[in-house]
């Protein structure tokens, strides 16, 4: 795949002495809060994790995803496009999340004990055993990014 950077737009001070993303099979793990991640204008195709299998956003990490592709990821648990735990907080607008596949958890977008905004994104023929495309958790926080903002889901 592409280096990282074509992926991964940074806009805040780096900090070398910090792990702040994996990138593993063309999948990316944000870890800290160092950084706002921005994703736009990316394709993120076939990548497979048990969490996360193309954006596993870990532990206070603000990250957007603006623009972008997800198709036939997959996740061996959760969130085979993305997947948002630990009180991370992530934009999603314009995305379409299509084809992606897991087995327990939201085959588009699992948030778990996140903070997410969705707009203009779209939802096709996603499979999971529950919340195919959006898999919402008790502790997650879920809304429209601006008003009026349409977020479609289309059944196979």
């Amino acid at each position: 795949g592409p280096p990282l950077g074509q992926w991964l737009h940074r806009t805040s001070t780096w900090y070398p002495d910090r792990l702040t993303q994996v990138l593993c099979h063309n999948s990316i793990k944000l870890l800290t809060a160092v950084l706002q991640d921005i994703i736009s204008n990316s394709t993120f195709t076939n990548n497979y994790a048990n969490y996360g299998g193309a954006v596993h956003n870990h532990q206070h990490v603000r990250a957007v995803l603006h623009d972008s592709k997800f198709s036939a990821n997959q996740a061996n648990h959760s969130g085979a496009a993305v997947y948002l735990q630990r009180e991370s907080s992530t934009e999603v607008v314009g995305c379409r999340f299509s084809n992606n596949s897991a087995r327990v958890l939201g085959a588009g977008v699992t948030c778990d004990s996140c903070r997410v905004c969705l707009g203009s994104t779209v939802f096709v023929n996603n499979t999971a055993y529950s919340g195919a495309g959006l898999a919402v958790g008790p502790q997650a926080h879920v809304s429209a990014c601006r008003p009026h903002e349409v977020v479609t889901f289309v059944r196979p």
